[in-house]
């Protein structure tokens, strides 16, 4: 009797994990955004970022690569971060998307220097990553690219003296229109590299 009883619970335990495993497939399948959003809540990065990559690719809505683009900077993978904000900095949407939202200024260039700090960490092109850097800081708003190239020349494990030599001459040829905060910042970002440059020697 009691081999019975547990021959049926198993059975029905059985049962139940292939149709629990059955709906996750279909769900997964069927609504990636959802079960992506739904890793990302349980802290599972790198799930997150399968499925909602999978949304991205049904849609190839700007929106949805935002969101992968934010779930691939938890995970602390550089090359996946780079990967995919590769996508999002070759997207000319992600322009127009920053300008309709009211932090839109601050996404874009917390993107533009999480792009850049992972490039630089996973790339031997320095100079077109210069290049870019200040390409995607024309403004020179806060926590923009090029402060972000500083930091990483600065604190690699051998400090990149040629990169940070390159940053602070092209700081000084500057040309652009900038506010007086942005004019401010690069003008302390001149400074202080001048500093560094001069105690050194």
């Amino acid at each position: 009797m009691n081999k019975l009883i547990l021959k049926t619970i198993l059975i029905t335990l059985s049962a139940l994990l292939v149709v629990i495993g059955v709906f996750y497939m279909c769900f997964a399948l069927f609504a990636p955004k959802k079960t992506a959003s739904f890793w990302n809540e349980l802290g599972n990065d790198e799930a997150a970022v399968k499925y909602m990559e999978r949304a991205y690719g049904n849609s190839n809505d700007i929106g949805d690569l935002v969101t992968l683009c934010s779930y691939a900077l938890k995970t602390n993978d550089n090359g996946l971060i780079a990967r995919h904000l590769d996508k999002l900095f070759s997207n000319d949407d992600f322009k127009t998307y920053c300008l309709n939202l009211s932090d839109g200024v601050t996404l874009y260039n917390l993107m533009a220097a999480k792009y850049v700090s992972a490039k630089y960490l996973t790339s031997e092109n320095k100079d077109a990553l210069l290049d870019k850097a200040f390409e995607l800081s024309k403004d020179y708003g806060k926590n923009n690219a090029v402060e972000s190239l500083i930091y990483e020349s600065y604190c690699a494990r051998e400090r990149d003296l040629i990169t940070l030599e390159k940053i602070l001459t092209k700081l000084e040829n500057f040309q652009g229109q900038l506010d007086a905060d942005a004019q401010i910042r690069m003008q302390n970002d001149i400074a202080n590299l001048k500093s560094y440059f001069q105690e050194s020697n």
